[in-house]
């Protein structure tokens, strides 16, 4: 799913475990944006009788559109914690049953700026037939044509990763049941699942940039101490897809001298 793990059928997938950077480029930019704009701020006014009253103005701008933007932040952290509880409780709920969940919690509503959330599975090459049949019964986004699960792109790999529940804003911003998000290497080459830490992936989707969150879950909810033991445990990743701009949009509002700099 773009809407819970990955990007649609465009060319350049728009979801969760495509390619791999990170950090946060897009809002770790913004948040950077009062140290690496000052200077350009100060230049453009320095010529001017109030140089001083534009640089606190500015100054306090963009302490608030950063501090804004880590209270978001901190927000999202809040709808990954809550859908990895359910996972690590539920691990093998109905895809219907995740759908319940994400509109009980008021995902999309609560946050504007969600395209989609998820959970993905790691499905070894022995395992491909089972995962069909029980995605088909219950297929976590489009399946092919005639009703099969197809995977996608299409081949024959040692394993895949594959959605087994998800919900999203719209039709369109589902992915197809088939969909390998690990086709690329893996949300960040695995080494999430072994550290057992989050992971930001920026994706860039034609003019647009979209943001991947990507979060392991193991039995319990809890993070066992050794890489062994992640494995043993891991029950798959939880993520969701958002719209950076979005964010941005409502971190800039009422502050338009830093508004102004990020749209120039």
């Amino acid at each position: 799913m773009r809407s819970s793990v990955a990007g649609s059928s465009r060319a350049i997938p728009d979801g969760f475990w495509s390619r791999q950077t990170r950090a946060w480029l897009v809002v770790a930019a913004v948040l950077a944006l009062a140290g690496c704009v000052a200077t350009v701020v100060a230049a453009s006014v320095q010529s001017t009788h109030d140089t001083q009253k534009a640089r606190e103005a500015f100054a306090a701008s963009s302490a608030e559109v950063a501090s804004t933007l880590r209270l978001a932040i901190q927000h999202e952290q809040d709808l990954i914690v809550g859908a990895g509880a359910f996972i690590a409780t539920n691990p093998h709920a109905s895809n219907a049953q995740a759908v319940h969940w994400t509109a009980a919690a008021r995902a999309f509503q609560r946050y504007p700026e969600l395209l989609g959330l998820g959970h993905a599975v790691i499905v070894p090459a022995s395992g491909l037939a089972a995962f069909a049949k029980a995605a088909e019964r219950d297929p976590s986004g489009p399946l092919s044509a005639n009703g099969a699960f197809q995977v996608l792109p299409p081949g024959r790999r040692p394993f895949y990763c594959f959605a087994l529940q998800g919900a999203g804003r719209t039709v369109q911003d589902t992915e197809p049941a088939g969909y390998d998000f690990c086709d690329q290497g893996g949300p960040a080459n695995l080494s999430s699942r072994d550290s057992g830490a989050d992971t930001y992936v920026p994706i860039r989707t034609g003019t647009d940039t979209l943001l991947a969150v990507q979060t392991p879950v193991y039995v319990g909810g809890v993070v066992p101490a050794a890489g062994a033991e992640r494995r043993a445990s891991f029950l798959g990743w939880v993520g969701m897809t958002v719209v950076p701009d979005v964010l941005l949009d409502q971190a800039l509002a009422g502050h338009p001298i830093v508004a102004g700099i990020e749209t120039s």
